[in-house]
């Protein structure tokens, strides 16, 4: 009873799955995985790669993980199609891996996962880069408009070179109204 008093008082506390349930999702399985062993023998050999990245990926998103299994997959399933088409059978599964165009489509695949991942990094890096000066260019010119209204006061805490950058040009009355469309947008 003091075990049941104390789960009772911990309502952030999962509950365990009965074991009845766990048997019975056990019996359900292993015929089914005996059905479907030629295809998990091959799928076991082409997605190798998403493996082998699970296991050096060390970030808690598991992004390089997630890009090279995804492409893995795909590169995979022209395999496992050939065999569904062929037969259901072991022979079969190790006919289909011992086809070059299977290694080829899998590794290929993972490959080209891999370089997606290596590239997107420079990309997102880049995006951000253009979108920040971008918008450091608009605060920038609101910045020299505000001065001109309110004087050199409201400068104080920037930069002396943008102070005195301000103090000497004046902004059109286009580049105020182009401001206010980048601010809209």
């Amino acid at each position: 009873m003091p075990n049941q008093a104390a789960s009772q008082a911990r309502p952030g506390k999962k509950k365990s799955t009965p074991m009845g349930l766990k048997l019975t999702f056990l019996l359900a399985a292993l015929p089914m995985a005996y059905v479907v062993y030629p295809t998990l023998i091959l799928l076991g050999a082409t997605m190798a790669p998403t493996v082998v990245a699970y296991l050096f990926d060390r970030s808690r998103a598991r992004y390089l993980t997630i890009t090279i299994g995804l492409l893995n997959g795909c590169g995979s399933l022209p395999a496992i199609v050939r065999l569904w088409q062929l037969e259901q059978s072991q022979s079969v599964a190790f006919y289909v891996l011992g086809d070059l165009s299977t290694w080829l489509e899998s590794y290929g695949a993972a490959g080209v996962g891999y370089l997606v991942y290596l590239g997107m990094s420079p990309i997102v890096s880049y995006y951000y880069a253009v979108t920040t000066s971008g918008r450091v260019h608009i605060l920038r010119r609101k910045q020299r408009a505000l001065i001109k209204e309110w004087g050199p006061e409201v400068a104080d805490g920037t930069d002396e070179e943008f102070a005195d950058e301000v103090g000497a040009e004046e902004p059109d009355a286009e580049e105020t109204a182009q401001d206010g469309a980048e601010a809209a947008a």
